[in-house]
């Protein structure tokens, strides 16, 4: 039996990736019409094993939830035609019909990816709240992680005073769940017009924030934003 379609190494689908991480290989290829090996699923789900194991013990930030979410998407993948092999069973669906049954698999994946990373960011959110909701109003602030997926870049220009430009540099690409801004200024009080429409964007949240709020009110409702449950 072979196989019925190209299945990439996690480092062609992560090239920031090594070859070989440690004792791990993470360069196995299988090409479409290759030989369906015997040891290819158990090798599939020790590579999807040890990277859950990486990513969970913080031992290298390059291994990242998304590298063990694609790790397990292509163990799914080897499984279902190593398990076709074993069987010997008359394959009844078309190369076609998996790579979509494959995507739908990867987009569910995903999405529970994300609803976790999000609840992440919340629980995080409460400890960091609680923080900034005793603080002085002078006093630095620490930012919240981010909880809502995308950019935040229409938000801002509807939000955005008529004098005020926005600096792409500054708003692309989309920030992650749980993601902080970088070099995020705790320090509200000095905030520009500007630097509170790059926070909009950021978290893509308004913050209750109206058009035609004054500067001062807007750094107040970012303020609340900040330390207020």
């Amino acid at each position: 039996m072979s196989y019925l379609h190209n299945i990439p190494s996690i480092q062609e689908i992560h090239p920031t990736l090594p070859a070989v991480l440690g004792s791990i290989d993470l360069n196995r290829h299988h090409d479409e019409g290759d030989n369906i090996a015997p040891n290819d699923i158990r090798h599939a789900k020790a590579v999807a094993k040890a990277l859950r194991a990486i990513q969970e013990s913080g031992q290298n930030t390059i291994v990242t939830p998304q590298v063990v979410l694609d790790a397990d998407m292509r163990r799914l993948t080897v499984d279902q035609e190593d398990h076709d092999r074993a069987m010997n069973s008359t394959r009844v669906y078309a190369p076609a019909n998996m790579q979509q049954n494959m995507v739908a698999i990867l987009a569910q994946l995903q999405q529970m990816n994300q609803n976790f990373e999000a609840v992440q960011a919340t629980a995080n959110n409460g400890r960091i709240l609680s923080r900034n909701s005793c603080l002085q109003r002078s006093v630095a602030f620490s930012p919240l992680e981010k909880t809502r997926t995308g950019s935040g870049l229409q938000r801002a220009l509807g939000l955005r005073p008529p004098n005020i430009a926005l600096q792409l540099a500054d708003i692309v690409p989309a920030p992650r769940v749980g993601e902080t801004p970088p070099q995020f200024q705790g320090g509200l009080a000095s905030y520009s017009n500007a630097e509170i429409l790059r926070m909009i964007v950021f978290y893509n949240d308004d913050f209750g924030i109206i058009l035609n709020d004054s500067l001062v009110m807007r750094i107040d409702k970012f303020r609340s934003y900040l330390s207020e449950f």
